[in-house]
């Protein structure tokens, strides 16, 4: 005989329960794994982020005074002032003596601002990433047919005629005058031979004989990352515009902490910054400590330890220890150690 009897309600309700059990334990499984895949992933992408813009900042100081004059006597203008916007001014990390421009300036981002952090200035014509610095080389004249020639040893792609060079006497490294592209070969170098470095095109014109770019510490007023902590920054690389002397800021680095700048010179932790004839001479060697969020916050996680801000040579005398909602981040202290390759020096003509 046919059994034409089916499931109870009971019986049904019973079926779904079991289900809905089994599916909320594969679903907390699946949640426990990715988890702890989304942070991973999240950490990689910072770190790829983190090369791009730690290799911007190591090149910038290691190329600090490329083409940078030594002596200027010409009356010029640097960064324009903007105490309304940045904590310290811009115009405050302009060279204290203009007639002789140092490589860095560095500066205090004060205690209520930006966790006390520092502000690094650095000259050189290629702190502006551009196609006309990447053009630099020499003038001289051909005696025979009384004819000047540049020789572009840099030669990375055609300039404007009306791109910015400096021209500088490589005896005293003295600036000697601003000529477009086209001039270059205009100038009577009477015999001598004279360096010559691309330093901007002609929209933006000469407001210095050098480039100039700042890193610094800023939240901005609006599109702060979602993931950072709220009492982190962004590390931001800031050229200065040559036609107005404004900053032309481009983030480099998110969620970070703190931004502390140390320069080593032969006399001491820097001791030789006074002026730019003591950094030729003096330095040695910029460490840069950058403190930072590594990865999005995660609520099952807690970050006990205390970050020391130095190394085994170099003690900034800053410490961080998070506090509430901190704890739930991960931390990390980055040192970025970097030669100058072209701060040099040579002993002034006395007499």
């Amino acid at each position: 005989m046919k059994n034409n009897k089916g499931l109870t309600l009971v019986e049904l309700l019973v079926a779904l329960a079991i289900f809905a059990i089994v599916i909320a334990i594969i679903f907390s499984s699946y949640l426990s794994i990715l988890k702890p895949q989304n942070q991973q992933v999240s950490i990689a992408e910072n770190n790829m982020n983190r090369i791009v813009g730690l290799e911007v900042l190591r090149k910038d100081i290691e190329t600090a005074g490329f083409g940078l004059p030594w002596e200027v006597d010409t009356s010029y203008s640097e960064a324009a002032s903007d105490a309304t916007s940045y904590t310290p001014d811009p115009s405050d990390l302009n060279a204290k003596d203009p007639s002789e421009p140092p490589a860095f300036s560095f500066s205090n981002n004060g205690n209520t601002k930006a966790n006390d952090s520092d502000v690094l200035a650095i000259r050189s014509t290629v702190a502006a990433l551009n196609n006309v610095t990447s053009h630099w080389g020499y003038l001289y004249e051909n005696t025979s047919t009384n004819s000047e020639y540049f020789i572009d040893l840099g030669d990375n792609g055609s300039v404007d005629g009306n791109s910015n060079f400096i021209i500088i006497d490589p005896v005293y490294m003295k600036f000697i005058k601003y000529s477009t592209f086209s001039n270059l070969t205009t100038y009577e170098t009477k015999g001598k031979v004279y360096l010559v470095f691309g330093l901007s095109s002609g929209n933006n014109g000469t407001r210095m004989p050098f480039n100039r770019v700042d890193y610094y510490l800023k939240r901005p007023n609006t599109n702060f990352p979602e993931v950072c902590d709220s009492d982190t920054y962004i590390l931001y690389r800031a050229t200065i515009n040559q036609s107005n002397g404004e900053r032309n800021s481009q983030p480099i680095l998110n969620c970070v902490k703190d931004f502390q700048v140390v320069f080593l010179c032969s006399n001491g932790a820097n001791a030789c910054l006074d002026n730019a004839y003591d950094e030729r001479r003096g330095l040695k060697q910029v460490r840069v400590f950058i403190l930072l969020q590594d990865g999005k916050r995660d609520p099952n996680f807690e970050f006990k330890k205390t970050i020391y801000i130095k190394d085994d040579n170099v003690d900034t005398g800053k410490s961080f220890t998070p506090t509430g909602d901190e704890v739930h981040y991960r931390w990390k202290l980055i040192e970025l150690i970097v030669n100058p390759l072209n701060i040099n020096i040579r002993e002034r003509n006395l007499e």
